[in-house]
């Protein structure tokens, strides 16, 4: 597998291999031994920073068998692995801005190895959005001739609307002959249809996949251990005590007993619960530490949040998670506590996050009837674990995976032209929905409206090369602003269908739903940074305190009560039926709401609901097929078709939140 993935002639990567398998630590090893540029890409900073300090260490191992002296080698990790995050810390007397153009400029003069790790966001801000000294002469192009590798680790965590970087650097890779784009995940989605939309044809596409085998050879790493899959019909605090016996036993055998919530809301009720059965066993709370969004954010007073270092999991017995653990953070466990997650594909990562290497372990799952009622994929896994004594892992995944196995099931026709026929190739979890290729197309036609305006010669060898979809969406974004006034009473700058497509291009160019942020002060000084749309699900704070504006960020001081407690207190016998509302803004005045629940948001039902909504709502202005010529003479109805086919084809319009009484949630965990 680590050989395909780094000789393969084919532009674009789709790597399918489980936890601990050794996919980044391939790209490590070229780097160290090859000389090779790469560029991680990786959907968490906690992820991120394990896969740095995990490279350093590599780094620093392979050169003190060269016969480096510690202090040498050490200089050269630091220098040639890189950070690009919100903890990254600028160059003394450089902006963090002018430190990136600096560090992507000057990688190329490293001929013996250089790898950025990266979040999403910081990459999507570098393509040309950045005004500083030299970063003009950056634009998507450098990239792949910049990079040997650009890596998206953790593939599977992109959701449909976010595809855009991916497909561009794809696209990019093909048409340049420069450059290889690899897509990693142990529970991988098919995207090859939406990679074809956006020219990349599948002949340029190399499925790989590692053979795991169930038995230890003595020509074998072993990758996991035998596993015992439990459910119980509990809350995780009772599972605890009920098991503390195992729990102390895991412990003393130098191992982490790992727990994980769907709900940020509902693992900070639980927490003080779960300290205290922990504490009362004879585990102090020094040694537990909590993995999640708030307590990873939590600052001292006077405690700078650039560079900034997160606690180790390594160095801890006891785990409380969010869901973003599964996604590639290291720790040594054999006992986990857990919430299902959301979905089958969720349910696998977080399984396969136990037992690495020799060791057996237990994972027990905690579904109250209640949960296991509303989510019908439960019932399956259910009915799996209760139905089989014992199953391989391959065959565990396969019974949990069926129906979904069953849908992407290829036909004759596409088995006989599958590129991966001469080697292992991907069981995907799931095929990305179709919609994926017109957020990708937007993303490409944000790129080069808002962030290409000044890179003329780039802009056009990109308008050049895009495939028709792309096209399409430049073609009904130019027929919307090619109309002047739509509302007589606005200045021409405060014109609705000019602001509506603002909104949607920035739509696009924003990865993830994570909205603005707030800091929040504890009254004993300790900060917090959270999103504003956390704090109205999870807390009231907002309605009792005033943000005032510190040094450009929006922040909130406590008075009697910390934000944890003020989470407990706001979820403590909350009904676990949330809702939010939807504002759906129109390009010609007066949008409407939507409330649905939060569980809803981001599924193609809902992109289904609104577009419907859509076309009710404004049904007099859009265009008819048969009279379409003479609609087009109003602004109003020329806007009103052209942006409700964007609508029709995205799923949906530009849209602003609330929350009304929302109790659970893993957005933003």
């Amino acid at each position: 597998m680590q050989e395909r993935l780094l000789r393969s002639e084919k532009s674009v990567r789709l790597v399918s291999a489980p936890t601990g398998s050794g996919k980044s630590h391939a790209f490590m090893r070229a780097m160290i031994d090859e000389g090779a540029h790469v560029l991680f890409i990786a959907p968490t900073k906690r992820l991120l920073q394990n896969l740095i300090g995990d490279a350093r260490e590599q780094a620093r191992e392979r050169l003190r068998e060269r016969g480096w002296e510690e202090a040498r080698a050490d200089a050269w990790a630091e220098e040639r692995i890189v950070e690009w995050s919100g903890n990254q810390a600028a160059d003394e007397g450089r902006s963090l801005a002018a430190s990136r153009v600096r560090q992507f400029l000057s990688g190329g003069a490293h001929p013996d190895g250089y790898v950025v790790f990266a979040i999403p966001e910081v990459v999507v801000a570098m393509i040309s959005g950045i005004r500083v000294a030299g970063a003009s002469a950056i634009n998507p192009f450098l990239y792949p001739r910049r990079f040997d590798h650009i890596v998206f680790d953790e593939f599977h965590t992109i959701n449909d609307r976010s595809f855009g970087l991916a497909c561009l650097f794809s696209l990019l890779a093909v048409k340049e002959r420069r450059g290889k784009v690899s897509l990693l995940s142990a529970t991988p989605v098919d995207v090859t249809g939406i990679l074809e939309r956006m020219g990349v044809g599948r002949d340029e596409v190399e499925k790989i996949a590692e053979e795991i085998v169930d038995r230890h050879a003595p020509a074998h790493r072993p990758i996991h251990g035998n596993v015992a899959v439990s459910v119980r019909k509990r809350r995780i605090p009772d599972s605890i005590e009920s098991s503390i016996d195992g729990v102390r036993a895991t412990i003393a055998a130098g191992r982490a007993v790992v727990v994980i919530y769907d709900s940020l809301e509902r693992l900070k009720l639980d927490e003080p619960e779960i300290r205290g059965i922990l504490e009362e066993a004879g585990l102090p709370s020094a040694r537990i530490l909590a993995l999640n969004s708030i307590d990873d954010s939590r600052r001292r007073p006077g405690e700078s949040r650039r560079g900034r270092r997160y606690a180790d999991p390594r160095d801890y017995d006891v785990l409380l998670c969010t869901s973003s653990v599964e996604v590639g953070v290291t720790f040594r466990s054999t006992l986990m506590f857990m919430e299902p997650g959301f979905g089958v594909a969720s349910f696998a990562q977080r399984v396969g996050r136990v037992s690495r290497g020799v060791d057996d372990g237990q994972v027990v799952v905690s579904l109250p009837q209640e949960a296991s009622a509303r989510y019908a994929w439960t019932r399956r896994v259910v009915d799996v674990v209760e139905r089989h004594d014992e199953l391989t892992a391959q065959e565990f995944y396969a019974q949990v995976l069926r129906d979904a196995r069953r849908r992407l099931e290829p036909t004759d026709r596409e088995a006989e032209a599958d590129p991966a026929a001469d080697g292992a190739a991907p069981s995907f979890h799931r095929r990305a929905s179709w919609r994926g290729a017109f957020w990708a197309a937007l993303f490409i036609v944000a790129v080069r409206r808002t962030k290409m305006k000044v890179q003329k010669e780039a802009n056009a060898r990109l308008r050049d090369i895009s495939p028709s979809v792309v096209r399409f969406i430049e073609a009904k974004v130019g027929e919307i602003l090619s109309v002047d006034v739509v509302n007589d009473c606005l200045p021409a700058k405060s014109q609705p269908h000019k602001r509506w497509v603002d909104a949607l291009l920035t739509s696009a160019l924003s990865y993830r739903d994570i909205g603005a942020t707030i800091e929040v002060v504890d009254p004993d000084g300790k900060r917090h940074t959270a999103s504003e749309s956390f704090l109205r699900r999870a807390t009231d704070v907002l309605d009792r305190h005033i943000a005032s504006d510190e040094d450009g960020e929006r922040v909130i001081h406590l008075i009697s009560r910390s934000l944890d407690e003020e989470i407990r207190r706001t979820n403590s016998g909350k009904r676990d039926d949330q809702r939010m509302t939807l504002y759906v803004p129109s390009p010609i005045d007066g949008g409407f709401s939507l409330s649905i629940r939060e569980r809803e948001k981001g599924t193609e039902q809902l992109n289904v609901r609104l577009v419907d909504e859509w076309r009710d709502r404004f049904d007099r202005l859009i265009p008819k097929s048969d009279d379409g010529a003479q609609d087009s003479r109003c602004g109003k109805t020329k806007v009103m078709g052209a942006a409700t086919a964007l609508v029709e084809r995205l799923g949906r319009p530009p849209l602003d939140e609330d929350y009304e009484d929302s109790g659970e949630s893993a957005l933003f965990a």
